[in-house]
């Protein structure tokens, strides 16, 4: 009998302290912020795909230059080599490995380049888009914020994504970054 009643006790005991946290729970502010939206559709992130092309538009011209400077020799080659001597033939083919060999590392070159300004342009827009949501969350008295990382669904009652995209539009404004 005793054995019962502790068993009773325990459960009871165990059943309260669960309606506590989902009492606590109840009053938890949660929020979601849709962080592919927010890099989609920031200012932000639109000034840095201009400047990135702005930056790297003179090297892909000199690319696309070198590509038809490689195109003119081969069809050169192709149209000259049978004229031409042996040294000079074998020399134009070695110029054109060469040109090409070039072009290869100039591009590889320039899509690293392209990648490390890429990926600084997203380290700043995380940087100022966690920067917003603290604001907001400490505004609003968020208890917890979470991202697409891991959620598989929030409703719109919890998405802050405007909010956050509406106070980077307006950091945007007023510093023009």
């Amino acid at each position: 009998m005793r054995r019962r009643l502790g068993l009773v006790f325990g459960i009871f005991a165990i059943l309260v302290s669960g309606m506590g946290t989902v009492a606590q729970a109840q009053d938890l502010k949660i929020g979601f912020v849709d962080a592919a939206r927010v890099i989609k559709e920031s200012p932000q992130m639109d000034a840095a795909r201009r400047s990135i092309e702005k930056e790297f538009s003179p090297r892909d011209r000199e690319l696309k230059s070198m590509e038809e400077s490689i195109k003119r020799d081969v069809a050169s080659l192709k149209r000259d080599g049978a004229v031409l001597s042996e040294s000079k033939r074998r020399d134009m083919e070695r110029d054109i490995r060469q040109k090409e060999r070039e072009l290869e590392r100039s591009r590889d070159e320039a899509r690293e380049d392209l990648s490390i300004r890429q990926n600084e342009a997203l380290a700043n827009l995380t940087r100022q888009a966690e920067e917003a949501v603290a604001g907001i969350a400490k505004q609003q008295k968020y208890d917890l914020i979470l991202n697409n990382a891991g959620v598989a669904f929030a409703s719109k009652r919890v998405d802050i994504t405007d909010e956050v995209l509406a106070r980077l539009r307006a950091d945007f404004n007023k510093s023009g970054k």
